[in-house]
C-alpha cells in the first residue's frame, strides 16, 4: 500500500515538475515575448518588432537587435527582462526591465507642438509601467525629423522604480547640435490612480532655427496629469539673446507659458539688443488666437527707429530733450504675418498725456489730460508707411497759443464753428477731444487732418467744433523726433 502511496505521489510531482518546466521554460518566455512586444506597440505606435537573437533563462530573456519597422530606422540594441517566475505566475510583476541603446525616429510638425502637448498632458500614466518594479533605459536616442530644422538628436537616458505611492522616475535629456542643444533633467511621479507630476530643469539650451535663434536658455518647467479634463503645464524660461529674420535682436529675456484644460497664455518680455533702454513684451493667448499682441516702452521715437533701421547714427541733428519722450506703446499683429516679410501692425497709444506733446510744438499746446489712440504700420524689410491715425481724449484741458492757432487756420479746408475756436486763446477746458489723420495722397503726399472737440473757455457752456485741412505733417514729424529743423 505503501509503494503505491508513495508511486502515486512521486507521479504527482513529476507531473506538477514537468508543468513548472514547461511553464518556466516555455511559457513564460512566451508571454515576456508577448508582452514585451505588445508593450513595444504601445509606445513607439508600430506593430510587431523583428529581433536577431533571443537568450531564455530561467528568470530572464534577452532580445537582441531589435527593429521596430521595416526599415530598420528604429531600433533597439537590446532588451533584458528579469523576473521571478513565481510572482510573474501569480501578480503579474516583473521585476527589472533594461533598455540599452534604443534608437527611434519620429516625424515631428512644428505647427503641431502645442496639440502634442495636449494629449501627453490628458493620457494617463500606462498599464505596463505598473507592472515593472524598475525599469532603466540607458543610451537612449531620439530622432525628431521636423519640417523647419531639419533631424535633431536627443540622447536620454531613464530609471524608474517603484515606491510606496505608485512610481518615481528620473530622466536625463542632452542635446548637442547646431540647431539644438541643452540639457534638460526630469524628475516626476507616477501615482497608483494612472495621474502623474513631472518637474523639470533646462540648462544652457540654444535654438538655431530659420526663424529664430534663441541662446543661453535656462528655466523651469512643471507637467501634471490627472486625466483627460484636468491637466497643467507651466515653464518659465530666461534667455540670454534671441534673434529673428530681420536681424533685429533681443536681451534678458524672461518668458513663460501656462496651459490647462480652459487654455494657454504665452509672455516675453526682453530688451533690444545694442538699445538696452527700448524695452518689448509680448502675449500670445487662446482667448485672441489670431493676434498677438505686445508692448513698447522707448524714451523717444529717433531711437526706436534707429533700433529698427540698425542704424545707430541716424538723426544726429535731434534733439531728444525737446521731443517726445519716455513713449509707452502697445502694438497687434496677425498671427499668420508674424513671419512674413511685409506686416500689418496696429500700434495703440494708451499712456499719452498732453502734456508731453509741451517740447515738441514749443510751449505753443500744453495743458494735461490722458491720449488714447492707435496708428496702423505697414513694416517691410526697408521701409515703413504709416497708414491712418486716430486720437481721443474724454476730459482734461489744454491750452492753444496764437502761433499754432495761426498756423492751423492757413490750411482749413471745412469747418463747424472752427472760426470761433481759432480764435481763442488762453485756458481751454475740453470735455472730448477727437484727430484722425487719413493715409497719404499718391499725388500730393498730404494727409487730411479732422479735429473735433467740444469744450469752453473759462465758465462759457461747451461748444463743439470741428474742422479739417490738409499738410503732409512732416512739420510735425520733425517735431516729434526733435530735429532741429522742425
Amino acid at each position: 500500500m505503501k509503494n503505491k502511496f508513495f508511486a502515486a505521489t512521486g507521479f504527482i510531482l513529476a507531473i506538477m515538475a514537468i508543468f513548472s518546466y514547461w511553464q518556466i521554460a516555455y511559457v513564460l518566455p512566451k508571454k515576456m515575448e508577448n508582452y514585451t512586444q505588445e508593450t513595444l506597440r504601445i509606445i513607439t505606435g508600430m506593430d510587431g518588432f523583428m529581433f536577431a537573437r533571443k537568450d531564455v533563462g530561467l528568470t530572464h530573456i534577452s532580445f537582441h537587435e531589435i527593429a521596430l519597422d521595416k526599415d530598420g530606422f528604429s531600433r533597439i540594441e537590446q532588451i533584458d527582462i528579469h523576473y521571478s517566475p513565481l510572482s510573474l505566475f501569480m501578480r503579474g510583476n516583473i521585476e527589472r526591465v533594461q533598455i540599452l541603446a534604443p534608437d527611434i525616429s519620429i516625424s515631428v510638425l512644428e505647427g503641431e507642438l502645442h496639440h502634442s502637448l495636449l494629449r501627453v498632458l490628458s493620457t494617463p500614466a500606462p498599464d505596463w509601467l505598473y507592472t515593472i518594479n524598475t525599469l532603466v533605459i540607458e543610451g537612449g536616442r531620439i530622432n525628431l525629423l521636423t519640417q523647419g530644422m531639419g533631424a535633431l538628436r536627443v540622447d536620454w537616458d531613464a530609471v524608474v522604480r517603484t515606491v510606496d505611492d505608485g512610481k518615481s522616475a528620473q530622466i536625463q535629456l542632452n542635446a548637442a547640435q547646431k540647431q539644438l542643444s541643452g540639457a534638460l533633467k526630469l524628475s516626476g511621479l507616477f501615482s497608483a490612480d494612472k495621474y502623474w507630476h513631472i518637474d523639470g530643469v533646462l540648462e544652457d539650451g540654444r535654438i538655431d532655427h530659420d526663424l529664430l535663434q534663441l541662446t543661453r536658455i535656462t528655466g523651469q518647467i512643471t507637467l501634471d496629469s490627472a486625466g483627460a479634463d484636468s491637466y497643467y503645464a507651466k515653464s518659465e524660461m530666461s534667455i540670454g539673446g534671441a534673434r529673428i529674420p530681420s536681424g533685429h535682436a533681443f536681451s534678458d529675456i524672461a518668458a513663460s507659458y501656462e496651459l490647462d484644460q480652459n487654455g494657454y497664455n504665452f509672455l516675453a518680455g526682453g530688451k533690444a539688443l545694442g538699445f538696452e533702454n527700448i524695452e518689448f513684451g509680448f502675449a500670445y493667448s487662446s482667448d485672441i488666437p489670431a493676434i498677438f499682441t505686445g508692448t513698447i516702452f522707448t524714451p523717444s521715437l529717433a531711437e526706436l527707429i534707429r533700433y529698427y533701421n540698425n542704424d545707430r547714427d541716424a538723426f544726429p541733428d535731434a534733439d531728444e530733450n525737446n521731443a517726445l519722450q519716455n513713449i509707452f506703446l502697445s502694438y497687434e499683429l496677425p498671427k499668420n504675418q508674424i513671419w512674413a516679410a511685409e506686416k500689418t501692425v496696429l500700434l495703440k497709444f494708451d499712456r499719452m498725456n498732453i502734456g508731453d506733446f509741451s517740447p515738441v510744438f514749443d510751449g505753443d499746446f500744453y495743458g494735461n489730460g490722458l491720449l488714447r489712440g492707435a496708428v496702423k504700420l505697414r513694416l517691410s524689410s526697408d521701409d515703413v508707411t504709416v497708414g491712418g491715425l486716430a486720437l481721443e481724449s474724454n476730459t482734461g484741458n489744454f491750452v492753444f497759443e496764437q502761433p499754432l492757432l495761426r498756423a492751423l487756420s492757413l490750411n482749413l479746408i471745412n469747418n463747424t464753428n472752427s472760426t470761433t475756436f481759432l480764435n481763442k486763446a488762453g485756458d481751454f477746458h475740453y470735455e472730448t477731444l477727437g484727430i484722425l489723420v487719413t493715409g497719404t495722397d499718391a499725388q500730393s503726399q498730404n494727409r487730411q487732418i479732422s479735429i473735433r472737440l467740444k469744450g469752453a473757455q473759462y465758465k462759457e457752456d461747451p461748444s463743439e467744433y470741428a474742422f479739417s485741412y490738409e499738410d503732409d505733417l512732416l512739420w510735425l514729424w520733425d517735431a516729434l523726433l526733435g530735429n532741429e529743423n522742425n
